[in-house]
């Protein structure tokens, strides 16, 4: 189920906050050829996910460069309409590439089929980590926007989040000016 909560993110704790990693599509990239992304491949990635069949912690990486360290640590994989979405625990090197270096977007890498290197077992569609970077492949999805409160706190609100607080802003403001322009009324009346 999609979300509409706000979450605040500490530059000294880890908050879990929600990204949009891919969507169901089908599109032609230069390096790989025909990709196609379907439902169920997303079914089965959080299937193994879940499963811990890659046998290790999958992270947020900065420009695909796990080297360069985590920019955060996935903690669930959850489906959300025809998008693939996962709950991210940031640090602050991943809070910093998305302030500071401007990383809007998310892409995934995965394999359509892994194989356990010691059991030669094929278990299907795994993600293996995804990286904060400024171009990803799949094209279409929501940017990381942080925003800030008063001492300076980043705060993650997706564009479909800040959408929907901008209509309730609008609502209860209209609420307010209807009461005051009816009290105004009032008062006109008895003068």
């Amino acid at each position: 189920p999609a979300t509409t909560e706000i979450y605040t993110l500490s530059l000294h704790d880890a908050l879990p906050i929600f990204l949009n990693l891919a969507r169901v599509v089908t599109f032609r990239d230069p390096f790989y050829g025909k990709v196609s992304l379907t439902k169920s491949m997303f079914q089965k990635i959080i299937k193994n996910f879940e499963a811990d069949i890659y046998g290790q912690k999958i992270f947020l990486d900065v420009s695909h460069r796990p080297d360069q360290g985590a920019a955060g640590e996935f903690v669930r994989l959850f489906l959300d309409g025809n998008k693939l979405r996962g709950e991210v625990e940031f640090t602050d090197y991943g809070i910093d590439a998305v302030k500071k270096r401007k990383m809007q977007y998310v892409s995934i890498e995965f394999t359509d089929n892994y194989t356990n290197p010691e059991t030669e077992k094929e278990h299907g569609p795994l993600m293996m980590g995804a990286a904060l970077t400024l171009r990803p492949r799949v094209k279409k999805l929501e940017p990381i926007e942080l925003s800030f409160d008063a001492d300076e706190t980043p705060s993650l609100i997706l564009p479909s989040v800040q959408t929907i607080l901008k209509l309730e802003q609008d609502i209860t403001m209209n609420k307010h000016l209807k009461i005051l322009l009816a009290a105004l009324v009032d008062r006109k009346s008895v003068v």
